[in-house]
């Protein structure tokens, strides 16, 4: 019922449409758009690493996804984005499902722990997530796609020490959103649009 309440409220063309909701029995249900396509996971294992230019692609994508459910008010925090939770469709965009660990953040409230280690946040494993854990899930996602291995748990990310061939500009973005001390990571989503904006000044594979 949460969950049918947070999503009702969403309205963006890359997130999974709630059509309906109803109890039968006493179990919940929710009616739901249906995505075509491999979640993110099985993509990237099926096609191995991705290049730099597809993954940059991808991550402003997830960036301006995330800057929409962070500018809600309240905002709304995913706390399980990784990616089993994303879907690639035929067109090659991608879609954030699974809203079950979703939590509207107020002020400094904490939750429970929820979310999958390689990609949460240190505040968010003792319970603590807020807008920016979201971020470090992002650079952990990003990770993923570029070396095609989940990211060692509670630790900054670096494709290229993890041996990807790619720029040290987009390594640092990597670094940066999955920085250990919250107050060094990107501080918003949109910090991290910004930055990728960047994209079209730099020659990227």
């Amino acid at each position: 019922q949460r969950e049918a309440t947070i999503l009702a409220k969403l309205n963006h063309p890359q997130i999974a449409k709630v059509f309906d909701h109803f109890v039968e029995n006493g179990r919940n249900y929710l009616r739901m758009e249906y995505i075509d396509g491999p979640n993110l996971r099985k993509y990237v294992a099926d096609n191995r690493a991705q290049p730099e230019g597809i993954t940059a692609k991808w991550a402003n994508e997830l960036a301006s996804l995330l800057s929409y459910l962070h500018h809600l008010s309240p905002p709304v925090v995913h706390r399980d984005f990784s990616p089993d939770n994303i879907v690639v469709r035929k067109d090659g965009k991608l879609v954030l499902i699974d809203f079950g660990a979703a939590n509207e953040f107020i002020g400094a409230a904490t939750g429970t722990l929820v979310g999958k280690h390689a990609y949460m946040a240190p505040e968010q494993i003792r319970g603590n997530a807020e807008p920016r854990s979201d971020l470090y899930s992002l650079g952990a996602c990003t990770s993923y796609c570029l070396t095609g291995r989940d990211p060692e748990p509670i630790c900054t990310s670096s494709p290229i020490r993890d041996g990807a061939k790619v720029s040290d500009w987009f390594d640092q973005f990597i670094k940066r959103c999955t920085e250990l001390d919250i107050a060094e990571r990107f501080q918003s989503a949109q910090a991290c649009l910004s930055y990728l904006q960047n994209l079209n000044d730099k020659t990227i594979a």
